[in-house]
């Protein structure tokens, strides 16, 4: 019978110890309400026990509103209770509807709870088992960006002071999911995570230092974590930790965190000056773990990449560390960490000479025929082939297998291998050898990439490899012309200056100069880049159109018959064309000069494709771009010719030019004899000799308009021309100038300014023998004056001013 209050107690008597058993959770859930902290201490052992046996019993539990109730124990008077909840809540925490539970509302529930418990107890069990049930959150990403917006990281981090091992595992697993997010990682770096986690890295047992500096790692992610290091010495100390002998474990994630703390140049300086660069390559030289090797080699390449630092690196002998030790290695992951010091390392040539000659390039050709070092591999060739023949010589011996990663799905690794190709085709003697293999097919058909590095760096190959004439021959073949021409129309800036560069080599090759001028939306598109080099290298097939663009022909630019003069051509301007203004009815102000004597016709060399050749071909009047060949002559039914389009008129008088200057100019001793009397000759034929004074009032255009509409026409030969302006006579001393080689220019100025110059054997005192001086010719006010360009009159002739 048990003892009644009131009751006295005799002498001797026991009293059966209080029994409580029940299988029932509910009754046990519902004891936590009891205000007994001997019934809420056993229910909540009989709840964790419950829980811990199976996943059902946790889903049972949750109808019992248990999470509110344990919660509620967290702030239990009793420390007991506190930790029995805190125990239970940890096991039920990785149970998926849990794990929603706690997430409902945002985390405002029961995440918010247990982080606040974390801040405000300092019992490591409690602390232990809290944490725990924030790790379990963790593992989900919405989890972590809950955690992260519950200011769940300065809590963590606070708790890393604690001296409890278990207590700092969890944390630190904790923070390293939530760190997966780079948001949180500003708030680790202002929550003082660098400093307590340095505070870490010498603490037992060793998991704990692992995971300190794999938080410190991530911290590294951002700039404001590399800076926060630097700032408090965290490089020095890492350094100092890399030295003992009893963190060998480690080494692998120390050398780690400096790799991407070297990714800020201040600390790049700074592992300079305190010799954290020697370190490293003794540690490449020395270790044999291939994870700390590869880290060493990232080092060593963002350490390469300051000039400063790749100088010492050179004194320190990191050659024979990057290909000695690294890229010689049997490991995949220490191939690559050299690939990549190689790679900025090489910027330096006296770096590159010396890796060249321990023969680097022929393991990096092994490497790129290997999956796991392909990429990294194909980083290095295209650095150490830049501008090095004999690297590039070698590289040729594995061109296969170097095309052969341009068809990969690695854009990066393509555009490496293409920039490869590029310097390789750079050098004359390995040149031949890109041009004759597979690499112009497979570049081509990089085009199509939506990789903006990628198609750079193709548009830089091609553009190199076009300096082959083979190989431009075949580019034009495989119409690479138009697949390059779509590239301008790229949202990416740079891939439209790669494509306008290869255009312009390519355009070396008169068929893909014509295929251009004969694209109106293509020099358009051009234009409207202003690309005025490509412009000037595409328009050398068609040098009427060159000059109505550029108002300047050189004396390499020879006029031959064919050759017209429209005047000022404008940006939105198609390119001249002779047939289309015969066809044009004659409007006022509009005078088309036209060259065509039918003696001087365009000279074409051996091979078939001189440029002036194909300039006067192309612009030629007996040839028209609208018409088709449909046979013989004479073979087709009269229905499917062509309307017969206008010739344009061969001038008997300009044959009589030419025919003159030959006999009597061409003799003359000198070629200031020569341009001086064909001055004259052209004066006389065009009005003679005009003064400054008369200049303003003396007109040519009368007499044009007359033979403007004497013709019906505004195209005009020049020979009929007899009262002509500067305009006209510049173009008529450059025609005939050219047939009898005296080299000659002709420039449109501003203000109705035309001239030439003509380059004579240069006689002043102290010039150089075989110098040639640049003299203009006045051809109307003192026909036959030759002035030195610069000087005064010269600039008063081609100015007015």
């Amino acid at each position: 019978m048990p003892f009644q209050k009131g009751e006295a107690v005799e002498p001797g008597r026991v009293e059966p110890p209080f029994q409580w058993e029940t299988h029932i959770p509910h009754t046990v859930a519902l004891m936590l309400n009891a205000t007994e902290e001997d019934l809420v201490l056993k229910s909540c052992q009989s709840l964790y026990k419950f829980a811990h046996e199976a996943e059902v019993n946790q889903q049972l539990l949750l109808q019992y509103d248990i999470l509110r109730l344990l919660l509620d124990h967290l702030g239990h008077s009793n420390r007991s209770v506190r930790r029995m909840a805190a125990m239970t809540l940890c096991q039920l925490a990785g149970n998926a509807t849990v794990q929603t539970s706690f997430l409902a509302d945002g985390g405002a529930g029961g995440l918010t709870r247990l982080i606040e418990r974390l801040v405000a107890d300092d019992d490591p069990v409690v602390d232990e088992f809290v944490s725990g049930a924030l790790f379990r959150v963790a593992s989900q990403p919405v989890g972590q960006a809950a955690l992260l917006v519950g200011e769940a990281v300065p809590a963590l981090t606070a708790r890393l002071t604690s001296s409890d091992p278990d207590v700092l595992k969890n944390c630190l697993d904790t923070l390293l999911a939530v760190l997966q997010d780079f948001q949180a990682v500003p708030v680790f770096v202002d929550s003082s995570g660098i400093e307590r986690s340095l505070a870490l890295v010498r603490v037992e047992p060793p998991v704990l230092v692992d995971l300190a500096l794999e938080a410190l790692r991530k911290a590294m992610y951002t700039e404001q974590g590399r800076r926060r290091l630097r700032e408090i010495g965290g490089l020095e100390d890492l350094l100092t930790l890399l030295e003992e002998d009893t963190q060998e474990a480690h080494a692998a994630r120390i050398v780690a965190v400096l790799e991407h703390a070297t990714l800020d140049p201040k600390s790049v300086r700074s592992m300079h000056r305190n010799g954290g660069l020697l370190l490293m390559v003794q540690t490449a030289r020395n270790s044999s773990d291939p994870q700390v090797l590869a880290q060493c080699g990232e080092v060593l390449g963002h350490l390469g990449s300051d000039r400063p630092c790749a100088l010492s690196m050179r004194e320190l002998g990191a050659e024979a560390v990057i290909v000695g030790s690294l890229l010689s290695s049997t490991q995949p992951a220490a191939q690559r960490g050299g690939a990549r010091a190689l790679a900025a390392f090489a910027l330096l040539p006296e770096a590159q000479e010396e890796m060249v000659n321990r023969g680097a390039v022929p393991i990096l050709l092994n490497m790129i025929g290997v999956p796991e070092t392909i990429g990294p591999a194909a980083a290095a060739l295209a650095a150490i082939t830049r501008g090095h023949e004999n690297a590039c010589r070698q590289a040729a011996e594995g061109l296969a297998k170097i095309v052969d990663r341009l068809s990969g799905d690695c854009d990066e690794t393509a555009a490496h291998a293409a920039t490869a190709l590029a310097n390789m085709a750079g050098q004359e003697s390995v040149r031949p050898m890109v041009a004759t293999s597979r690499a112009c097919d497979r570049l081509l058909a990089c085009l199509g990439s939506g990789s903006a590095p990628l198609l750079v760096a193709v548009c830089e190959a091609l553009g190199v490899i076009s300096m082959s004439l083979r190989a431009r021959h075949a580019l034009v073949e495989h119409h690479s012309v138009n697949l390059i021409l779509n590239l301008l129309k790229s949202d990416y800036p740079a891939v439209r200056s790669a494509a306008v560069e290869a255009l312009q080599m390519q355009s070396a090759d008169p068929a893909a100069a014509e295929q251009l001028c004969a694209d109106p939306d293509a020099i358009a598109a051009l234009r409207r880049l202003r690309a005025t080099s490509a412009l000037k290298v595409i328009l050398q097939v068609n040098i009427s159109a060159l000059y109505s663009q550029f108002g300047r022909l050189t004396a390499y630019h020879r006029l031959t018959d064919g050759f017209f003069d429209v005047g000022r051509g404008e940006d939105g301007d198609v390119l001249p064309d002779l047939i289309t203004e015969l066809e044009r009815p004659p409007c006022p102000g509009r005078f088309v000069f036209l060259l065509n004597s039918g003696v001087c016709p365009a000279r074409v060399d051996a091979a078939g494709d001189d440029t002036a050749a194909k300039a006067a071909q192309q612009s030629s009047p007996r040839r028209s771009p609208r018409r088709t060949d449909r046979g013989a002559r004479g073979t087709s039914p009269v229905s499917e010719r062509p309307p017969a389009r206008p010739v344009p008129p061969e001038d008997p008088r300009l044959a009589a030019y030419v025919s003159y200057v030959r006999q009597t100019v061409a003799p003359l001793d000198c070629e200031v004899q020569q341009a001086a009397e064909l001055a004259q000759f052209v004066a006389d034929r065009m009005g003679g000799t005009v003064s400054r004074d008369q200049l303003p009032t003396w007109s040519a255009e009368r007499q044009l308009s007359e033979l403007r509409r004497q013709r019906a026409s505004n195209v005009l030969p020049v020979g009929e021309v007899s009262r002509g302006g500067l305009r006209c006579r510049a173009l008529l001393f450059k025609f005939l100038a050219d047939q009898i080689n005296v080299p000659c220019t002709l420039t449109r100025g501003s203000f109705g300014k035309y001239w030439n110059s003509v380059f004579v054997t240069d006689r002043s005192r102290g010039a150089p023998a075989g110098a040639y001086a640049e003299k203009v010719v006045d051809l109307i006010h003192q026909p036959g004056t030759l002035m030195t360009v610069g000087t005064g009159d010269a600039v008063s002739y081609t100015t007015g001013f």
